[in-house]
């Protein structure tokens, strides 16, 4: 049964867009929200979850949000889903002192400081005094946390109060002191989740906490956990035209899939060792793999950025001169291409397209086709590599170094 990654619709038209996938991975990658829980595969001495909590007051916890301490996602207003009145309960459970449930966060040592000024978050060395001063990622706790940033900065009015009925209408600078002043000193619990917890433990326990109505895919939580210039750069990556037209999409796609795919390709293409084919530092599983690369490249110089984003848009102008908007798809007997993607197959062809000149691979362009149709329907062990359990470490090894060793000879010869 293929891996089917829903398209979230949008008010816009779009074409069909087919993210289904004829490569199935192992138990541990599947999409189910079950399958998410994974940390098993990581080795005992490292499943540990390093935790501190703190009681917090509200209006620091604000003020940690306007300086970057604490990191909302990037997304965080798309994924925002509470109205004023459901913002405005939490704000009337605040004054009647009811328990509001604790708030979840990763520490983040490696993400530069930000803040947020004129509308946008700004990257910024000097807001505090010690370069060290913690920064945290939200893992759980969203929608409270933007409901109260939204109270404090004066964006909605008090609407639906059951209780205090007589604040219904105003916004926070329209309280009395005394109101006030139960708010910003109201304690918050938040539980951090220090650095030195496994990254796969940090993916799992988010994981586990994700219940509400939107839940979030791989990607989607990476963008969250993992923000950085590496992130923001494959975002970026994700808009290439030909890339988007191999994908069968008209605009990014909401899930994040395209992204994902993109991380995919350069984690890969970094591990992947060119004279033996062998893939370094594989964990056994595809998400970790992409959880640990993310996780340990968050900013990288300027100059391997832009390292990055050359080696993707040149192998991608190969990939499109060959294969054009079929790439990355099963070939059938008599030269048809499948409607939906196969992320083996990209492995292979993106990674072996790489080294070689355009214009050599344009040359034997219809050679090229005929090696990928033929490895399909004549090598039953490629086959088997592309099509199930294909994140196991021999089977992306093997796919790899057959249909790069083969298309070295054709190209070389």
């Amino acid at each position: 049964m293929p891996e089917v990654l829903e398209e979230v619709k949008s008010d816009v038209t779009e074409q069909d867009v087919c993210f289904e996938f004829t490569d199935t991975l192992t138990f541990t990658d599947t999409i189910g929200i079950e399958d998410y829980i994974y940390i098993d595969r990581v080795f005992l001495e490292k499943r540990r979850i390093i935790a501190q909590a703190y009681d917090e007051g509200i209006s620091e916890i604000v003020s940690r949000m306007n300086t970057g301490e604490i990191i909302l996602p990037p997304d965080y207003k798309h994924n925002y889903t509470w109205d004023n009145k459901k913002a405005s309960l939490l704000i009337e459970s605040i004054l009647l002192n009811f328990p509001i449930p604790p708030i979840y966060v990763s520490e983040d040592e490696k993400a530069p400081l930000r803040a947020f000024y004129n509308g946008l978050w700004h990257e910024s060395k000097n807001i505090f005094d010690d370069e060290e001063d913690e920064r945290w990622n939200v893992i759980d706790g969203l929608q409270r946390l933007y409901s109260l940033k939204r109270f404090f900065s004066n964006e909605f009015k008090l609407s639906g109060m059951e209780v205090f009925t007589d604040l219904n209408g105003r916004l926070y600078e329209d309280l009395e002191h005394r109101y006030k002043k139960s708010i910003n000193y109201a304690l918050i619990r938040i539980i951090v989740i220090l650095k030195e917890s496994h990254p796969d433990v940090k993916y799992d326990v988010f994981m586990r906490l994700n219940t509400g109505s939107l839940k979030l895919h791989p990607q989607e939580l990476r963008n969250r956990l993992y923000s950085g210039k590496l992130n923001e750069r494959i975002k970026e990556l994700r808009s290439n035209k030909q890339w988007m037209d191999i994908l069968g999409l008209t605009n990014e796609h909401k899930r994040m899939a395209d992204t994902e795919l993109v991380l995919r390709y350069l984690a890969i293409s970094e591990a992947i060792d060119s004279n033996t084919f062998e893939l370094r530092d594989y964990p056994g599983s595809m998400k970790s793999f992409l959880n640990i690369y993310m996780s340990g490249k968050r900013n990288p110089e300027d100059e391997e950025l832009i390292r990055i984003e050359d080696k993707f848009t040149s192998t991608i102008d190969k990939v499109f001169s060959v294969f054009g908007s079929n790439a990355f798809r099963k070939i059938d007997i008599d030269g048809n291409y499948d409607r939906a993607i196969n992320r083996s197959i990209m492995d292979a062809v993106m990674i072996c397209f790489e080294i070689h000149d355009e214009a050599v691979l344009l040359k034997h362009n219809d050679e090229i086709v005929e090696l990928l149709k033929t490895l399909i329907h004549t090598d039953k062990d490629f086959s088997d590599s592309i099509t199930s359990g294909t994140s196991n470490k021999a089977k992306i090894e093997y796919r790899l170094k057959t249909f790069c060793t083969k298309l070295n000879k054709m190209l070389i010869r």
